[in-house]
């Protein structure tokens, strides 16, 4: 299966780091970080990548190039500067990813089995998958509840959370079909298919062992370089 990176946003949280470069181009350890991403992916079994591009993402392409000097092989769609959200970045890109897909964010460094949880989800009769972590509010505010392998309640908003253990870990899998109704001339967030998949329960709930890592904030950028310049980056 293809893997898509969502690396489109404007990082706003980021204030003045992200005026002139995109997340995925932020230094970690004297690298972009896109750059981690992709050998990450590239151990685990994912050589096939697409990247969904919109805010300077020129200076993504530029660098990461064909890929192969990360051991993958990638490919673009943008969508410029008039960004359609996560969901929509997918729906114009549906053509290039092929039946079932992988989909991850442009900030995230997630150490997991990527070939093992994608072969979990070729196995799987839902149209989603959802990767989970026992997070009990830890790292960030939990928004998932999963029964019976199943997640059935999602959000992504500042709903009541009080009763979710989980969090969304940040690596999805999808089938193409349920981008097939979706717009590509405004934004849409990928919390629409959630909640869609959710209401159908076709949203598996696949948990993982282990936390994630993230450069969307200034705390989280500041620990993974850390870790990586201290060589304890998993």
């Amino acid at each position: 299966m293809i893997m898509a990176i969502l690396a489109g946003g404007l990082a706003t949280r980021l204030g003045t780091l992200t005026q002139a470069v995109p997340k995925s181009m932020l230094p970690v350890a004297g690298e972009p970080f896109i750059g981690h991403q992709l050998r990450l992916l590239a151990r685990n079994g994912f050589d096939k990548v697409h990247i969904c591009l919109g805010h300077l993402g020129s200076m993504v392409s530029d660098y990461v190039g064909d890929g192969s000097m990360f051991g993958v092989s990638v490919t673009y769609s943008s969508e410029g500067e008039r960004l359609l959200g996560t969901a929509g970045a997918l729906a114009l890109a549906r053509n290039m990813l092929g039946d079932r897909f992988g989909v991850m964010y442009g900030d995230s460094y997630l150490p997991v089995s990527y070939d093992i949880i994608g072969k979990r989800f070729q196995d799987s009769s839902c149209a989603g998958m959802m990767t989970v972590w026992h997070n009990f509010g830890k790292l960030d505010r939990s928004n998932v509840i999963v029964s019976n392998d199943r997640v059935c309640y999602y959000s992504a908003s500042a709903e009541d959370r009080t009763q979710c253990e989980w969090i969304d870990y940040g690596l999805s899998f999808l089938r193409s079909e349920v981008l097939a109704d979706l717009p590509t001339d405004r934004a849409t967030p990928l919390s629409h298919i959630w909640q869609q998949l959710v209401a159908r329960a076709e949203l598996e709930a696949c948990p993982v062992e282990g936390r994630f890592y993230e450069i969307g904030s200034l705390q989280g950028y500041e620990e993974l370089k850390r870790l990586a310049e201290q060589k304890e980056m998993p």
